[in-house]
């Protein structure tokens, strides 16, 4: 009798605690800064999973980054290669890094706009309603030694949110003391 009532309320918890606003769906509701950031890896087999892993961790690691592929705030492209001598060796490895950010859509309404009163195809014009724009941000190319992913990855990071979400941390707090 005395396990089916804790089973009974172990049941109740479970629901309530489901219930609670951003818990069913992993994602915190905290109040500050938030950056969702897409991560696409394209890379050799061997070196993919570790790029994507030792990115992803890092990225979480800030506190403040929601990794995902739907409405990013940055988007970061990046391509692995590894570099191999002439006996098919690996010494190294290359990553590069391409930073962008998507369009405003007040922005991307207006470009629209203007190519529509200057006539310019229907193709055309259903074609740029039909995608995402984005501006490239920067793009960077680093290599290192065969041992050293886990290095390039955490500079890439690091090197991200110093330039790019540093900055929109500081413009969101400056905003909430207004």
């Amino acid at each position: 009798m005395k396990a089916k009532r804790i089973g009974m309320t172990l049941v109740i918890v479970i629901l309530l605690f489901g219930m609670i606003p951003g818990t069913a769906d992993g994602e915190q509701k905290e109040k500050g800064y938030r950056a969702r950031v897409r991560l696409s890896v394209i890379a050799a087999e061997r070196i993919h999973r570790q790029i994507m892993d030792f990115m992803a961790i890092d990225l979480k690691k800030l506190g403040d980054v929601i990794l995902t592929d739907k409405n990013f705030d940055w988007h970061l492209a990046v391509t692995g290669v590894e570099l191999l001598t002439a006996e098919g060796k690996r010494t190294g490895v290359a990553i590069s890094t391409v930073i962008m950010e998507p369009v405003p859509e007040p922005v991307v309404r207006s470009i629209i706009t203007v190519l529509e009163k200057e006539g310019s195809t229907p193709a055309a014009l259903e074609a740029l309603k039909s995608k995402q724009l984005v501006e490239v941000k920067s793009s960077w190319l680093r290599a290192d030694t065969d041992t050293a992913i886990r290095q390039l990855c955490r500079g890439i990071i690091a090197d991200f949110d110093a330039q790019y979400l540093q900055p929109e941390r500081m413009k969101d707090q400056r905003r909430h003391q207004q």
